[in-house]
């Protein structure tokens, strides 16, 4: 590695906010380097430009900040709920299975075959809703998000588009691509989102979660849950 190259690096470890944030004749003169060598840098690096470049490091930042405002707002509210529709209910339901255990109060609405909305009746000022929505959008989903804001809920929005639809504001959103070689949206990047706040969640909540997931284990095997394969049949030489 040239010693140009280990500044820059050096730098953007000790700096991330300053690299991303900064123009790039501030970053190379506090860097030591001339601006020429960023830009060679970040095209060598794939990017057309260092524009480019320092702008993966701004939604890093941005991404990260949203990553902590999201868990404030489920850790602190006086109920939690998640929710989508259609095919985003599978990645809604997987949250909920293992989410729960970080947060007993986890709700997964709609539980049978109503409407999130009747759920949410009761929902006060306070209370946090998490939801899954991809184009072309579930109607059920925006009218609950709607709903949910009237009453003063806190909402989480995981979405392809920072514009979801008209009178609803999300407290966090999480925009996520859903490009694929078929006609369906891609759902990786809603699933990485959530396994993202699923990881720091149980992270947060310490010994409580792990000993929650503990029991959540012990009981489901205890309960034969989960399928063991016989033992094979021995062969006698």
């Amino acid at each position: 590695m040239s010693p140009r190259l280990k500044a820059v690096a050096k730098y953007i470890i000790d700096h991330p906010g300053d690299f991303g944030m900064d123009p790039i004749r501030t970053t190379s003169r506090k860097i030591g380097v001339s601006p020429n060598s960023l830009v060679r840098l970040a095209q060598k690096l794939g990017f057309e430009n260092f524009d480019a470049f320092s702008a993966s490091f701004r939604d890093a930042l941005v991404t990260e900040q949203r990553v902590e405002d999201a868990l404030a707002l489920l850790k602190g509210a006086k109920a939690t709920y998640v929710t989508a529709a259609r095919a985003s209910y599978a990645l809604s339901s997987s949250f909920h299975y293992a989410g729960q255990m970080a947060l007993p109060g986890l709700q997964l609405i709609p539980r049978h075959l109503g409407s999130a909305v009747d759920e949410l009746v009761q929902a006060e000022p306070g209370a946090c809703l998490l939801a899954v929505t991809l184009a072309p959008y579930s109607a059920e989903t925006i009218i609950s998000l709607r709903f949910a804001q009237q009453k003063g809920v806190k909402l989480i929005v995981i979405c392809d588009s920072e514009v979801i639809a008209p009178g609803i504001t999300p407290d966090v959103n999480f925009p996520v691509a859903v490009q694929s070689q078929h006609h369906f949206g891609c759902f990786t990047g809603a699933k990485t989102v959530l396994g993202v706040l699923l990881g720091h969640l149980i992270l947060q909540c310490g010994e409580d979660a792990r000993r929650r997931t503990g029991d959540y284990q012990a009981a489901r095997g205890g309960t034969g849950a989960y399928w063991k394969a016989r033992p094979l049949p021995r062969i006698k030489s």
